[in-house]
């Protein structure tokens, strides 16, 4: 019986290990994540720019693009702005799909 609790005991110390340990590792993870923000032509004598956000190279959703004023740039469901509204280097907020503010930095595409 003794050893019953003893094995009980053990098992809930390691299942609590693996959960704190898997819990540091995405947290660190999602810190060490780059994002950036790719400004595309749509047109080529179109003034209008479609905007793409990148996290670790890979192109994500997100909610909201802000200028760091909190200012509202564009939306996530139609990422449309004149192309003299960002300036390639500059430095934006993003708003994500899971309501987490970060912020990028902004690549200009060759028109």
């Amino acid at each position: 019986m003794k050893k019953k609790k003893v094995i009980g005991i053990i098992i809930v110390v390691v299942l609590f290990l693996v959960a704190l340990l898997t819990i540091i590792f995405l947290y660190n993870n999602d810190k060490k994540a780059t994002y950036k923000i790719v400004v595309s032509v749509i047109e080529k004598n179109s003034p209008d720019r479609e905007l793409s956000v990148f996290k670790n190279q890979k192109e994500i959703n997100f909610d909201t693009i802000y200028y760091l004023d909190d200012v509202l740039l564009c939306k996530g469901v139609n990422p449309t702005i004149n192309k003299n509204d960002v300036k390639n280097g500059e430095e934006l907020k993003i708003k994500l799909k899971n309501k987490k503010i970060v912020r990028a930095i902004v690549e200009m595409e060759e028109e």
